[in-house]
């Protein structure tokens, strides 16, 4: 079994349009046009969050120490 790890940010506020940097394809969808089966299968319970409050749980900055 392959192991991957990932970490998400809530970015509020920016400048300009996001670039990718390491010449991967990048496209922002609304979460109802995201095709799950595009997905490896970890991220079917991020895309359902997304799909039933329209944001992540994240922790807040101020109160998590890791943050």
């Amino acid at each position: 079994d392959e192991v991957i790890e990932r970490g998400f940010v809530a970015v509020v506020d920016w400048d300009g349009e996001p670039q990718p940097l390491e010449g991967q394809a990048l496209q922002w969808l609304p979460p109802a046009r995201i095709d799950p089966a595009i997905l490896i299968p970890a991220d079917g319970p991020i895309l359902q969050a997304l799909l039933a409050t329209g944001q992540l749980p994240l922790p807040q900055a101020d109160t998590d120490p890791l943050l």
